[in-house]
């Protein structure tokens, strides 16, 4: 049986050239703490997922992504709320929360 490992989610960066979205994503080995680098791309609205299947430090195949979430609410005014919810509906399971980490990374990384 292959040897498998688990990679853990680090961090996340956002590039937008105003037509295409590139997010790439660092990853961490859970075996040898090998640092990888995944990739997604947003193309004319299509997305397309790569992260890595594989270890190329200690060789091991990836078999789960760990992410680490932290579950908290907060409190909409019903207008946003019924806006939001219209919005989950059309994207799908996780579009709340991808949507909120986004503007909120995006808004407290802005330079003072």
């Amino acid at each position: 049986m292959t040897e498998q490992t688990k990679i853990e989610l680090i961090k996340e960066l956002l590039i937008n050239d105003n037509e295409n979205e590139t997010e790439l994503s660092l990853y961490k080995c859970m075996n040898c703490n090998w640092c990888l680098v995944g990739n997604c791309f947003q193309i004319n609205g299509e997305e397309e997922i790569h992260s890595p299947n594989f270890c190329p430090k200690c060789g091991t195949k990836v078999n789960e992504v760990i992410t680490k979430k932290k579950q908290t609410s907060i409190y909409l005014d019903v207008d946003v709320a019924e806006k939001f919810d219209e919005e989950a509906k059309k994207h799908g399971k996780g579009f709340k929360s991808e949507l909120i980490n986004a503007l909120l990374r995006k808004e407290l990384e802005k330079e003072v």
